[in-house]
C-alpha cells in the first residue's frame, strides 16, 4: 500500500512527465501553424504579417527543442544510472564469489580454530562489501547512501518469540570504523519489536507469490511518521537520532524459503530461514525515486539473496566451532 507522501510524489512525477509531453506537442503544433502563416504571408506579399509568426516560430522552436532535450536527456540519465547499478552489482557479486571460494578453502583446511577467528573474517569481508555497495549506490543516485547489515544475535540462536528477538549491527559501510569499534557495537542489542521497519517485514503474512511484498521502503520517514500519528499509531525506531541521520530507508530480509517443496509453496504462510536484514538509508528523500522503486528493490533483493548464501555457510561453521551444530552434514566441504 502506498502511503500519502509516496502518493503525492507519484502524482507530482506523473504531472511533470505529462507537462513535458504537453509542452512538446503544443510547441510542435504552434511551430507548424506559424510556419503556415509565414508561408501565407510570403505568398501574399504582406511583409507586416511576417513579424509575429516569425517571432512565434522562434519561441516555439526554443520550447520544442528544450522539451525534446529534456525527454531525451531523461532517458540518457536513466541509462547511465542503470549502467552504474549493473557495474556495481557485477563487482559486488564478483568479490563475494571470491570470499565464498576463500571461505570454502579455509574451512577445508581447518584454518579457523575458534568462532572468534571466523567472526573476525566475516566482519572484514562484509565491511568491504558494505563499503562497495554504499559507494555504488551513491554513484548511481548522486546522493550520499549508507548501508549496514543487521543480523540476529549470535548469543541467542533459535529464538522464535518476536518480542524477545534481538538484532545486532554486524557491520556498517563506515570506512573509518575500526574492527574493535564494530565488535563493540555488537553488544548493543536491537529489539525487533521496537523497530517498525523489521516488525513490519515479520508481519507480512504471505504465501509464496511472485509479486509479493517482502521489504520496508519509505521515501520520507518524517512524513510517514506524521501520517501514522494521524491514525494514532507510532513509527518505532530504537535509534533515537534517526531523524538527524536519515530520512529515506529501504530494509530487505536476508532469507531463503526453508523448503522449496510444493507443500511449502502452497502454504498460506511460507516458512523462511531468516538470517538478518540489509539496510540502506539516506538523508535525501530524492535518493530513490518512486518511478525507479521496482528496479532498486529488485537490485537490492538480488544483493540480499547472494548475501544469504555467504552467511548460511559461515553461520553453519560458526555454530560448529561453538559446539552448537545439530547436524555436521550441513557443512558440505565437497561442494
Amino acid at each position: 500500500m502506498i502511503c500519502g507522501c509516496e502518493l503525492k510524489a507519484k502524482v507530482k512525477s506523473i504531472l511533470w512527465d505529462l507537462l513535458k509531453v504537453l509542452a512538446t506537442v503544443i510547441s510542435a503544433v504552434g511551430l507548424i501553424v506559424n510556419m503556415y502563416e509565414i508561408a501565407q504571408a510570403t505568398l501574399t506579399g504582406d511583409k507586416s504579417a511576417l513579424i509575429l509568426p516569425i517571432i512565434a516560430c522562434f519561441w516555439f522552436l526554443i520550447v520544442f527543442g528544450s522539451a525534446i532535450f529534456a525527454l531525451s536527456n531523461q532517458k540518457e540519465r536513466k541509462m547511465l544510472e542503470a549502467t552504474a547499478y549493473a557495474e556495481g552489482f557485477h563487482s559486488f557479486a564478483h568479490d563475494l564469489r571470491d570470499f565464498q571460494l576463500e571461505l570454502k578453502k579455509d574451512i577445508k583446511s581447518s584454518k579457523y580454530k575458534t568462532s572468534h577467528e571466523l567472526k573476525k573474517q566475516m566482519i572484514t569481508d562484509m565491511k568491504e562489501m558494505m563499503v562497495k555497495l554504499a559507494s555504488n549506490l551513491s554513484l548511481a543516485t548522486k546522493c550520499e547512501i549508507r548501508t549496514c547489515l543487521k543480523l540476529f544475535d549470535f548469543t541467542c540462536p533459535g529464538e522464535i518469540d518476536r518480542s524477545k528477538m534481538n538484532l545486532i549491527t554486524f557491520v556498517r559501510n563506515n570506512p573509518g570504523m575500526t574492527l574493535t569499534a564494530t565488535r563493540e557495537e555488537h553488544y548493543h542489542k536491537i529489539k525487533v519489536s521496537e523497530n517498525t521497519d523489521f516488525e513490519e517485514i515479520f508481519m507480512i503474512n504471505e504465501g509464496y507469490k511472485t509479486n509479493r511484498k517482502h521489504f520496508f521502503y519509505k521515501e520520507n520517514l518524517k512524513l510517514y511518521e506524521k501520517e501514522l500519528k494521524k491514525k494514532n499509531e507510532r513509527y518505532k525506531n530504537s535509534n533515537i537520532n534517526w531523524r538527524k541521520e536519515y530520512n529515506t530507508t529501504i530494509v530487505l530480509p536476508i532469507r531463503c524459503v526453508k523448503d522449496y517443496g510444493d507443500d511449502n509453496l502452497e502454504k498460506e504462510f511460507t516458512e523462511y530461514d531468516l538470517i538478518g536484514f540489509l539496510c540502506v538509508d539516506s538523508l535525501s528523500t530524492n535518493a530513490f525515486s518512486l518511478k525507479s522503486r521496482g528496479f532498486i528493490i529488485n537490485y537490492l533483493s538480488g544483493i540480499a539473496d547472494i548475501l544469504y548464501v555467504y552467511f548460511d555457510k559461515c553461520l553453519d561453521h560458526y555454530a560448529l566451532l561453538k559446539g552448537r551444530a545439530v547436524n555436521v552434514e550441513t557443512i558440505d566441504e565437497s561442494n
